[in-house]
């Protein structure tokens, strides 16, 4: 006797609803953003404000439990830096984000926290660099070949950089 190996969908009238549930949470996380106005490609995609973007992080590191290193916004195009071993949890009150600006106009958002090497690309050349977040709030940037501070900033390859800590979602 030939048995039917096909599972009819109309044996289970709520799958269609749980499906579109799974969908909605799994893509949360975007309602956070904010969407570049149409012709203006230097305008970041991440809301500017440091509660969504705390938030943002928040939701995708739910997603991506100890394995999120970094988001960035490039001229409205998300990437996210997910490391390939899961880690700790990073705390909320150790999320930054870092702003490159190019004299073109051209923008740059990395959203991160302290102690995560952060991999860009600009104008064609791959820099690494880690953000370190003091307990009084100091910030640095550090890379093989590139040192931020507040107090004493540095272009990284002709872009102007300045970097702030994210307040905790509360």
């Amino acid at each position: 006797e030939r048995r039917n190996r096909f599972v009819r969908l109309s044996a289970f009238p709520a799958l269609p609803a749980l499906t579109l549930a799974a969908a909605a949470l799994l893509l949360a996380p975007l309602a956070l953003l904010r969407p570049a106005p149409p012709g203006d490609s230097s305008s970041p995609a991440i809301a500017s404000t440091s509660s969504t973007s705390a938030a943002l992080l928040a939701e995708l590191e739910t997603l991506f439990p100890g394995q999120l290193d970094a988001v960035i916004d490039r001229e409205g195009i998300l990437q996210l830096r997910l490391s390939d071993n899961a880690s700790a949890r990073s705390p909320a009150d150790q999320a930054l984000v870092v702003d490159l600006v190019r004299a073109d106009g051209r923008r740059l958002r990395v959203l991160s926290y302290s102690g995560r090497a952060v991999d860009i690309e600009l104008d064609g050349v791959a820099h690494r660099f880690e953000a370190l977040l003091g307990g009084a709030g100091d910030i640095v940037l550090a890379g093989p070949d590139f040192v931020w501070t507040p107090s004493a900033p540095r272009r990284l390859a002709g872009w102007t950089v300045n970097a702030r800590a994210l307040a905790p979602v509360l």
